[in-house]
């Protein structure tokens, strides 16, 4: 092997670790954020569940209705999908 061809295999090699430790990066990342939509989602239910079980057939109902749907699109939407 000539040395040229000796710097371009420790290049390829370096380039390829990098690309490991970013994906790994992301993995963790990605874990982060599935841990954080599904901590998200319990709250949601939580507070659907609450919703029916207090606010049922009163006047409130239209407020709490609004925020939920609210929420349910910022968890369900395109910023969380982002990530």
């Amino acid at each position: 092997m000539t040395q040229h061809s000796v710097a371009r295999a420790y290049s390829i090699i370096q380039e390829v670790q990098e690309l490991r430790d970013k994906a790994r990066k992301l993995s963790e990342r990605n874990a982060e954020l599935a841990k954080a939509l599904t901590l998200t989602r319990q709250e949601l239910t939580k507070a659907r569940t609450a919703q029916n079980a207090v606010f049922s057939g009163k006047g409130g109902a239209d407020l709490v209705d609004l925020l939920l749907r609210m929420l349910s699109q910022c968890v369900d939407g395109p910023f969380v999908r982002s990530f």
